[in-house]
Parts: structure tokens; C-alpha cells; sequence
């Protein structure tokens, strides 16, 4: 039996051996774990800093995007009230303006009417020169009229104040 008792404290020596074996590398791994388990936490807060900066940029980014729409919205809003705008401007313009045919007509009436007139006025014209010519016809024998007029009446009065001499013919001169 003793070689079993013997056999047994080896064993058990073996086993106390193998337990002080396995609870220095429960130790181990224990820390080891624990160091790990701390190396996790760090990178899980760290991975948590990093997704909250990248949630607060992706929130900046998109208010900028919604003010950057809202802006190009207003813009858009501008543009298309100013392209109403000119449509409304054209509109008018069509339903003010005149057609093409009609202005053609019209200035066209206008054009034989000013040519009527003309010719109105080159006849009156040409009566008034007519007019004048005679006129001047007129005037210029009166004129001659009365400058043989006065001229007679000059001459008459001249002989009535004049003395009458009566002169010999020239023969009748030299026989004396």
C-alpha cells in the first residue's frame, strides 16, 4: 500500500503542481483578458468619439445642404418671377402691338394720302404761281400804262407852257 499511497502523494503533488500551473495561467490569462478587455473599452470610446464626429459633420453638412437648397429654391423662385415677368411683358406686347399686315395696310393708306396731298399742293402751288405771274403781268402794265400816261401829260403840259415861236423855214431865212 504504500507504494499506492506513495504513488497517490506523487499524484497528488503532480496535481497540486498542475492546479498551482493552472491557476498562474488563469492569473495570466485573467490579466491578460482584463488588459484586452481595456484595449476594447479605449477603442469602443474612441470608435464612439469618431462615429459622434462624423454624425455631428454629416448634421452639419446636411443643414448646410438644406441652406444651400433653400437658397437655390429663392433663387429659383427670383428667376422664374422674373421670367413670368417677361412673359407677361411679351404678352402684353402681342396683345398691344399690331399685326404686321394691318401696319402695312395702314401705312400704306397713309402713303396714298400723303401722295394726294402733294399733288394737292403742287396744283395749288402752280395756280398760286399763275396767280402771282398774272399779277405781275398786271402790274407791270399798269406800271408801263401809266409811265406813257405821265409821260404824255408831261409832254402836254410842256407844250402848253411852252412859247410858240414860229420859225421860217430855212429858205425862207436866207432870201431876207
Amino acid at each position: 500500500m504504500s507504494d499506492d499511497t506513495a504513488g497517490a502523494r506523487a499524484e497528488c503533488q503532480s496535481c497540486a503542481s498542475l492546479r498551482e500551473l493552472l491557476d498562474e495561467r488563469d492569473r495570466r490569462y485573467t490579466e491578460q483578458f482584463a488588459h484586452v478587455a481595456d484595449n476594447i473599452a479605449a477603442a469602443d470610446s474612441r470608435l464612439q468619439i469618431q462615429i459622434d464626429a462624423a454624425s455631428e459633420a454629416t448634421e452639419r453638412a446636411l443643414a448646410s445642404a438644406e441652406r444651400a437648397v433653400a437658397k437655390a429654391e429663392t433663387a429659383n423662385e427670383k428667376r422664374f418671377e422674373s421670367v413670368n415677368e417677361f412673359r407677361g411683358t411679351l404678352a402684353d406686347a402681342q396683345r398691344v402691338l399690331m399685326p404686321r399686315l394691318e401696319a402695312a395696310a395702314l401705312l400704306k393708306s397713309l402713303g396714298d394720302k400723303v401722295d394726294l396731298l402733294t399733288a394737292s399742293r403742287n396744283e395749288t402751288k402752280g395756280r398760286d404761281n399763275g396767280i402771282s405771274a398774272l399779277w405781275a403781268a398786271l402790274v407791270g402794265a399798269a406800271g408801263v400804262v401809266i409811265a406813257v400816261l405821265a409821260l404824255i401829260l408831261t409832254a402836254t403840259d410842256r407844250m402848253k407852257n411852252a412859247p410858240v415861236v414860229y420859225e421860217a423855214p430855212q429858205s425862207q431865212q436866207q432870201t431876207k
